[in-house]
């Protein structure tokens, strides 16, 4: 018996130990451009910790606690942590089980002819092992399988951290935006109550009418009536910067009392090509890893409708053992094989649902690239865009800027068209808003470059992240 259980092994061995591989799928998705469609002059600057290109240590801070204390990262990173516990389980049906049990009874019988009593004793000691031979890859294939979705776990908390950080840079962009406006109110302001005192001398000398100082009046009170929507839009980009951070909006505050400074538009990064973002996206990288968990899977099910063999063996001390010193060993040793005859096509069903599996994370492995790759597309030409229209505000800015020169001087020197004068300067305020806009809107685009192009992340996380196994 012993001999046929010692070929078993060797055979186990053989075969559990043959290197299996489920093959990644073959060339690339389907349409994957070879270069993107919009073309930017990039300046090289790297993807990795791109928020500290702003130089502004209110930002770097934010994005810090941000990562450190975010409730989806320490969500996806406890998702991480029971996946490696899952993976751990699986791997520990590649060894032996074995199980240690004791047993202690008292029997006592009693002669009901000489009323004599008897007591006995007994000490067992079991000593049971189990192991599952995997001759056909099964427990591998599981093991492998559990071991991309643990990988595919690490990269959706990757892709937590690079959509936060992009995140907390595009509240503080908005908030950057908000305090820019509330400093360009404040000075339009000042102008206004200037020209509603130049109006209000001219009425009193008989140069300027009535109608003129009301509407002048109205002016001032309009723009002064823009101030409180502003500090509330502060308050409520204060308030998401919070939660973003993992606190309380009551008690979180950050730099309320800073004016807009001007917003700064940092390097362009280095783009590549779309290839490349099937290593530098995280959520692609998690895509992938499942494809491959699935294509394991299947590989699991196919090897349910073969032979299974197990071993186990049984060994024990005896209470005549313990009193004998040794005598009373038991060795119980078997080899099972079940062979799997008929289960109504159960098996089957798996399998087809497995491969449907399968084909289901291809078709969600090549939306993840595409998206990706129209993501970046998407970010150069908003880019391209941006900058653009920045420009183009800019000269027309400079150019009422002129006419509003050219209709003060003549209204100074009688001309009493007023109108052209509130014409100009209206012109102008919005040109101002809106070139603040325009310049929030073109480093809200390069962010949004910065978090398509991906990169690798848990070094930026303060959490330990699992090494590759």
């Amino acid at each position: 018996m012993l001999r046929w259980i010692h070929v078993l092994v060797l055979l186990s061995f053989f075969f559990g130990c043959t290197a299996r591989q489920y093959p990644t799928p073959e060339g690339l998705p389907e349409g994957l451009p070879a270069a993107y469609e919009v073309e930017v002059l990039d300046e090289g600057a790297s993807v990795q910790g791109w928020w500290e290109l702003f130089g502004d240590r209110e930002l770097v801070f934010l994005v810090e606690e941000a990562l450190r204390r975010n409730y989806d990262i320490r969500e996806a990173f406890a998702r991480l942590e029971a996946a490696a516990a899952d993976f751990g389980s699986v791997r520990a049906g590649e060894l032996p089980d074995l199980t240690m049990t004791g047993e202690v009874g008292q029997q006592r019988t009693r002669n009901s002819e000489t009323g004599q009593t008897r007591s006995s004793e007994r000490y067992n000691t079991f000593l049971a092992a189990s192991y599952e031979v995997d001759l056909w890859g099964r427990v591998a294939a599981a093991s492998a399988a559990e071991g991309e979705r643990f990988r595919a776990s690490r990269e959706d908390l990757e892709s937590a951290a690079m959509t936060v950080a992009a995140t907390v840079a595009e509240v503080w962009v908005a908030r950057k935006q908000t305090l820019a406006h509330i400093d360009l109110v404040r000075v339009q302001l000042e102008e206004e109550k200037a020209l509603l005192s130049i109006e209000e001398a001219r009425f009193v000398s008989g140069m300027s009418s009535a109608l003129d100082v009301l509407r002048q009046k109205e002016t001032v009170l309009a723009t002064t009536a823009r101030l409180p929507d502003l500090k509330a839009e502060l308050r409520l980009q204060q308030h998401r910067l919070a939660l973003l951070t993992g606190r309380a909006a009551s008690g979180f505050r950050v730099g309320e009392d800073v004016s807009g400074d001007a917003l700064v538009t940092v390097p362009l990064p280095a783009t590549g090509l779309p290839l490349e973002l099937l290593e530098q996206r995280p959520d692609i990288r998690a895509a992938h890893a499942r494809l491959v968990a699935s294509g394991w899977d299947l590989e699991a099910t196919k090897a349910l409708r073969l032979p299974k063999l197990t071993l186990s063996a049984r060994a024990g001390l005896t209470a005549a053992g313990m009193s004998l010193l040794g005598e009373g060993w038991l060795l119980d040793a078997a080899a099972d094989m079940a062979l799997p005859l008929f289960d109504g096509g159960r098996r089957r069903a798996n399998i087809d649902r497995s491969g449907a599996i399968v084909r289901e994370r291809v078709a969600v492995f090549e939306r993840t690239v595409m998206t990706a790759v129209k993501e970046v597309e998407d970010a150069l030409a908003r880019e391209e865009r941006q900058e653009a229209l920045v420009r183009e505000t800019s000269l027309r800015l400079d150019a009422a800027r002129i006419t509003l020169e050219e209709a003060m001087r003549r209204y100074h020197w009688g001309d009493n068209n007023f109108d052209a004068v509130l014409t100009a300067r209206t012109r102008i305020r919005d040109l101002e808003e809106r070139i603040v806009e325009q310049q929030a809107s073109r480093i809200q685009a390069r962010i949004a470059l910065y978090r398509a192009l991906g990169g690798q992340w848990w070094q930026h996380l303060p959490v330990y992240v699992y090494e590759d196994e």
